[in-house]
């Protein structure tokens, strides 16, 4: 209950932002999309802070909102730099289309929408496949919402191995995940 309270009274600091990109999708029948980034970090229970929204859409998807300038206009937004919207309130809402490279790390791409899990009737990763896209990434602020959600989540030693078993050893997903559970027995 705690972690929903928390995430509605930060979903509430980004203003109207979240409710006008969702009434768009809905105006525009898009359903397939899902919410990544600081948003995710919060709905799994870490209440941080965060200034955008990251989502992960289909080109489709991003075509079908992006050709629509009215619809963007009235909902309260400018267009930003390429596959960002800036709303009103000053909340920049950044999309990644799937498999494409991303823009702050060209040799990695955005994971495909299908190979993302989550959590039922909701568009937000499940707990696995939050952990699996943060320690992908693997920058100094994901290894600590790694440790902070697992820290939240009390999971215990063997839940935690075997979401790091799941992922290959050679990835760098298992690297980043198994460094960030030696910060988290540091920290204990």
């Amino acid at each position: 209950m705690k972690r929903l309270s928390t995430f509605h009274s930060i979903m509430a600091s980004l203003g109207s932002s979240k409710d006008a990109i969702v009434r768009i999708f809905n105006t525009l029948g898009i359903k397939d999309y899902l919410f990544v980034g600081g948003l995710s970090t919060i709905y799994h229970g870490y209440a941080r802070t965060t200034h955008d929204i990251d989502i992960i859409v289909s080109t489709d998807t991003f075509d079908k909102i992006f050709e629509n300038e009215t619809l963007i206009r009235e909902n309260g937004f400018e267009f930003g730099t390429e596959g960002q919207l800036h709303f009103e309130d000053g909340t920049d809402v950044e999309f990644l289309i799937e498999g494409a490279p991303f823009v702050k790390d060209p040799t990695r791409s955005v994971p495909m929408l299908k190979d993302l899990e989550r959590d039922e009737d909701v568009n937000f990763p499940n707990l696995e496949t939050f952990f699996r896209s943060k320690a992908q990434r693997g920058n100094i602020k994901d290894i600590a919402d790694i440790v902070e959600v697992l820290k939240y989540k009390k999971l215990s030693e063997t839940e935690q191995i075997q979401i790091l078993e799941k992922m290959s050893r050679d990835d760098r997903s298992y690297r980043n995940f198994k460094r960030a559970l030696e910060v988290l027995k540091e920290e204990i």
